[in-house]
């Protein structure tokens, strides 16, 4: 969907309380079959 990681984490960093607010409570970034990091918890701690 994205074409870099750091796009992906920057649409990320911009929506992520959309996302949380739509009950969405955590993200994972992956890269083809391959997890890069995850799930992320979007509770605002």
């Amino acid at each position: 969907m994205f074409p870099t990681q750091s796009d992906a984490e920057a649409w990320l960093g911009e929506s992520w309380q959309q996302l949380a607010d739509e009950g969405v409570t955590a993200v994972t970034l992956v890269h083809g079959d391959e997890v890069v990091y995850g799930p992320m918890p979007l509770d605002p701690a």
